[in-house]
């Protein structure tokens, strides 16, 4: 009897500790699904944060070729009032 006694202690010792390791490994699994659901939306957010750095990016190339549009429609016009000019030169020394 107290073999039986002995073993029926043991074994709601063992059943205590499996039911404290049961619920350890429910709390790890929770704090994992919660992490899991950080990075699906980390993941979100850094897709969105670089979609708009692209746009951004676009933008900003953009702005920086209308000032070189610009120039190369001054320096066209620079070069066509010279050869205007010099033909003009020429056509008015041919003239005399």
């Amino acid at each position: 009897m107290d073999d039986i006694n002995g073993m029926v202690m043991r074994h709601d010792r063992e059943i205590a500790a499996h039911t404290e390791q049961i619920k350890t490994l429910f709390e790890q699994q929770k704090c994992l699904n919660d992490m899991t659901k950080a990075i699906v939306l980390l993941t979100e957010q850094v897709k969105n944060v670089k979609e708009s750095q692209e746009r951004t990016e676009k933008m900003l190339d953009e702005i920086k070729s209308v000032p070189a549009k610009r120039w190369e429609v001054v320096i066209a016009a620079i070069i066509s009032g010279l050869i205007g000019a010099g033909i003009g030169a020429l056509v008015s020394g041919l003239i005399k």
